[in-house]
């Protein structure tokens, strides 16, 4: 009966945290996403005109980061702010893009564009 008991008492625990996510998962979220914000902000502010290098602060916090989850948890304000677009090219010019068709804040992710052809050379028995 006691052996019965602990794994009633077992069971239920598991399905209490499978059911609440653990806190310190959450302010870990909360703690990155303000640090990528902090580090990518003059690039995905709604004024913004550049990405940032691959090697710059906001590329090393984009490619650490769970892009998925970070849009999940923008707030009203910070959707105010910035520009979820350029957040999606943001992740792509750092490696670590987000899913095509995923909802990022109301914004659906699109394909990429494609790249330009490479240049037309002329053939060398052609003198100009």
């Amino acid at each position: 009966m006691m052996t019965s008991a602990k794994a009633s008492g077992v069971f239920v625990l598991l399905v209490v945290l499978a059911i609440f996510p653990c806190p310190a998962r959450a302010y870990e979220l909360l703690d990155l996403k303000a640090k990528v914000l902090h580090k990518c902000m003059m690039y995905i502010q709604k004024t913004a005109e550049l990405m940032p290098k691959r090697s710059s602060p906001c590329c090393d916090k984009v490619r650490k980061a769970d892009v998925k989850d970070i849009c999940n948890k923008f707030t009203n304000d910070e959707k105010v702010k910035i520009e979820i677009e350029k957040w999606v090219q943001v992740t792509r010019k750092c490696e670590n893009p987000l899913p095509v068709g995923f909802n990022c804040a109301g914004y659906i992710v699109p394909q990429p564009p494609s790249p330009p052809p490479p240049p037309r050379l002329s053939p060398p028995w052609i003198a100009y």
